[in-house]
């Protein structure tokens, strides 16, 4: 029987710092059935949806000051972005250049209502750019 176990750890830390980062959305994806992967190490950012489905930043602070208050959630529902694919079964791929990561990310990704698979550039945001070059 093949037993498989994953863990998955939120949280931020930074190379000035050698305490390990916090964990403040531990429950939010347990267990990682949301990716096809006996091991993987992915890059992403949790966010809070506004009621149109975008990201709000300051509904994200809401929703932590809720989570460290114990409290009920008010606001809008946390989801996680994965946008890079630095490990995977076995195999660094920080070598492997980046488009190439996400092409493998979204093949590994299971349809999840908590993640959604963050492009690169947003098409729009690519486009306004282009715009506001010329």
């Amino acid at each position: 029987m093949l037993r498989r176990h994953a863990s998955i750890f939120f949280g931020s830390c930074s190379r000035e710092t050698t305490r390990p980062p916090r964990n403040r959305f531990e429950r939010l994806l347990s267990p990682p059935s949301w990716i096809e992967a006996r091991e993987a190490i992915v890059d992403g950012e949790v966010v809070a949806l506004d009621e149109n489905g975008a990201p709000d930043f300051s509904l994200l602070q809401e929703r932590i000051s809720e989570l460290r208050a114990g409290g009920r959630r008010t606001s809008g529902p946390l989801v996680y972005q994965p946008f890079d694919l630095l490990y995977y079964d076995g195999r660094s791929l920080l070598e492997v250049p980046l488009e190439s990561r996400k092409r493998l990310l979204k093949t590994v990704l299971r349809e999840h209502p908590r993640v959604r698979f963050a492009s690169h550039v947003d098409a729009q945001v690519r486009g306004r750019l282009l715009a506001e070059e010329h």
